[in-house]
């Protein structure tokens, strides 16, 4: 089906045909979703997988023609972009990065939403989503033009992990390895969960994504630094670059700024500085490591509870100075653990099932949002001994951090680290 342009002219007889295929439509729409996910997850343990991404990226150049002859412009620019991110990556990349992979699910369910509800798009709070979901993926399409980066070794055992963060039994888990291994053509593990919708596809994608983490291999040769031997180097270079400073600055009084000895002093400050931002790069890294500590200790703890509330993460490739990764891993665990505690005494189909954790950048400040799907008290929140603790944690950081209750909805605590490179 050719794609129309949502903002053309639609003639008015092909507006009532369509109308009149609408749920025909939907359906269809549907059922491609499904065929996404699934592809989505063959992904997740097959980066390189081109016959998986060109299924994608046809499915969503699909949705988007159909979202444009109904004229559902949210639809058609959410499948457009999401085509649009996939086109990249499979002209530029050697495979579909965590972060891509991220987006395109996140515009699954975005546009499952909308097939469900098509008159929630005048929501606001859902249209501000999904506008900051766009956003999201036009920067990562610009980023994947300038960053190169290897395809991942495939692991396929996913359901020691499912089992871990509670999203299946190990009953249900060993079911369907029976079945795995019985069928003919041995149906992967993931796609099986997804037929018989016992999980949601970003389970299965988290899932395979903690494994990779686990079993990683560096490919190349590196050396490991502890933290306080970079902060020693910073400041002896610190230290000899504030002299060259003042030599250079001397040297210039005395003898003027064409001569040679002034000449080579303002270079020895200026290589200093260079090697000052090289050491600087070195302490970056993303939150990938942090946010599976959090989201393994949170499970501990709630597994301890009895409480089912499971940590969704996003944003794990946004960078990071190390100091603040790793000092941030405690207070984000006491606030995941406020959160669940101030749910306890909120009617059982109203309590938090599921904590998202989303970080990203923004001009020079980090963010990193805690969202909960489900009501909470506030007051016995902010109240609790560990959002208190994790409140005194985040200043010494030189952050904030603001709790919203999302008209009873859910609650969500915004944590906002400024300046960054200062860090450095």
């Amino acid at each position: 089906m050719e794609r129309m342009d949502i903002g053309g002219s639609i003639p008015p007889g092909l507006v009532e045909i369509c109308r009149s295929y609408q749920d025909d439509f939907m359906q269809e729409i549907r059922f491609l979703l499904d065929e996404v996910d699934l592809s989505l997850v063959n992904l997740a343990a097959e980066p390189a997988d081109k016959e998986q991404l060109y299924g994608v990226y046809s499915r969503f150049h699909t949705i988007a023609g159909l979202a444009g002859l109904l004229q559902e412009q949210t639809s058609f620019h959410l499948a457009k972009s999401s085509e649009d991110l996939v086109e990249v990556i499979r002209k530029y990349r050697p495979g579909v990065e965590p972060s891509s992979l991220n987006h395109l699910v996140q515009s699954s369910k975005f546009l499952r939403r909308l097939a469900a509800d098509p008159a929630i798009r005048s929501d606001s709070r859902f249209s501000g989503e999904v506008g900051q979901h766009l956003s999201g993926m036009r920067q990562s399409r610009n980023d994947l033009f300038m960053e190169v980066r290897q395809p991942m070794e495939h692991e396929t055992r996913i359901g020691e992990i499912l089992i871990h963060e509670g999203t299946m039994e190990q009953a249900e888990v060993e079911a369907v390895l029976s079945r795995q291994r019985s069928q003919p053509g041995r149906l992967k593990f993931g796609e099986i969960l997804l037929k018989e919708k016992r999980v949601d596809a970003s389970d299965v994608i988290r899932a395979i994504r903690m494994q990779k983490i686990r079993s990683a291999v560096p490919a190349g040769q590196s050396v490991r630094i502890p933290l306080e031997r970079m902060e020693q180097l910073a400041q002896l270079i610190d230290g000899l670059q504030g002299r060259c400073s003042g030599i250079n600055a001397e040297s210039m009084l005395r003898f003027g700024n064409k001569d040679r000895f002034s000449t080579e002093t303002a270079d020895m400050t200026n290589q200093l500085g260079d090697l000052r931002k090289i050491l600087a790069e070195l302490r970056i890294v993303t939150f990938q490591q942090a946010f599976g500590r959090v989201t393994q200790s949170v499970g501990s703890l709630m597994e301890e509870r009895h409480r089912p509330i499971r940590v969704m993460t996003m944003g794990e490739g946004t960078e990071v100075d190390m100091a603040l990764a790793d000092q941030l891993v405690q207070p984000l665990a006491d606030i995941v653990t406020a959160m669940a505690d101030s749910s306890g005494s909120i009617e059982e189909d109203k309590r938090l099932g599921q904590i998202e954790l989303v970080a990203f950048r923004e001009a020079a400040a980090v963010h990193v949002d805690l969202t909960g799907d489900g009501a909470a008290d506030i007051v016995a929140m902010l109240k609790n001994p560990a959002h208190e603790r994790a409140v005194r944690r985040i200043g010494v950081l030189g952050g904030r951090i603001q709790i919203d209750d999302m008209e009873g909805k859910g609650v969500r605590a915004r944590l906002l680290f400024p300046m960054q490179e200062e860090h450095a």
